[in-house]
C-alpha cells in the first residue's frame, strides 16, 4: 500500500497523469504501470489506458491527430467529438480496407463530423497514434477499441515534452494525410 501511495505521488507530480475523467465518464482512471522521463506506460487488460487515453483527448486544447487501424470505441468516438466541439482540430486517418462495419464507430464516425481520412495505400495501415497539442504522444500495441482494453494483452505508452519524437510523429502522420482519401 505505501508503494502504491508512493507511485500515485510520483505520478501526480511529474504530471502523466491529470486531472480526473470528467463525471460521464466510466472508466477509472489508474495510476501507469511505471512512469519514467516524461513517459508512462499502461498495460492491458484492466490496466488503465483506456481511460488513460479519454483523460488525454478531455485535456487538449489546440490540436489530436490520430493514426489508426481502426477505431471501434465509441467512448473515444464521443471523446474526440466533445473535444472537437470546444475548437480542438481533430483528424483522423484509418485504414481504408478495415474500418470496422456497420456496428463499429467507424459507422458512427459517419454520423459526426469528425474528418477522416481513409489510407489505402499498404496492406493494412495498422498505427496506433495520438499527437495532442503538440507534445503529447500516445502508442503502442493498444487499438482503439473496448477490446483492446477489457480482454487482450496490450500496451500503451504516453509520451511528454520530448520534441524531436513528437516531430517524427507529426511528420509520419502528414505522409500518410497526403496520400489518404480526403474526408467526405
Amino acid at each position: 500500500m505505501k508503494h502504491l501511495a508512493g507511485l500515485i505521488a510520483v505520478t501526480l507530480l511529474c504530471g502523466c497523469v491529470r486531472d480526473p475523467l470528467p463525471a460521464h465518464a466510466h472508466r477509472t482512471l489508474k495510476p501507469p504501470a511505471a512512469i519514467e522521463d516524461g513517459i508512462a506506460v499502461y498495460f492491458s487488460p484492466g490496466g488503465g489506458a483506456m481511460a488513460a487515453i479519454l483523460n488525454e483527448i478531455d485535456h487538449a486544447n489546440r490540436s489530436i491527430d490520430v493514426q489508426a487501424y481502426l477505431i471501434t470505441a465509441e467512448e473515444i468516438v464521443d471523446a474526440l467529438k466533445a473535444a472537437q466541439e470546444r475548437g480542438v482540430r481533430v483528424r483522423i486517418i484509418l485504414d481504408k480496407n478495415n474500418i470496422g462495419g456497420i456496428y463499429s464507430a467507424a459507422a458512427y464516425l459517419a454520423r459526426t463530423s469528425l474528418p477522416v481520412w481513409r489510407d489505402g495505400r499498404h496492406k493494412d495501415a495498422h498505427d496506433k497514434i495520438m499527437l495532442i497539442d503538440g507534445r503529447t504522444i500516445i502508442t503502442g500495441s493498444f487499438n482503439f477499441t473496448n477490446q483492446s482494453e477489457d480482454l487482450n494483452a496490450e500496451n500503451l505508452l504516453i509520451i511528454r515534452d520530448k520534441p524531436v519524437l513528437f516531430t517524427a510523429y507529426l511528420a509520419h502522420f502528414e505522409e500518410h494525410l497526403r496520400h489518404s482519401d480526403s474526408p467526405k
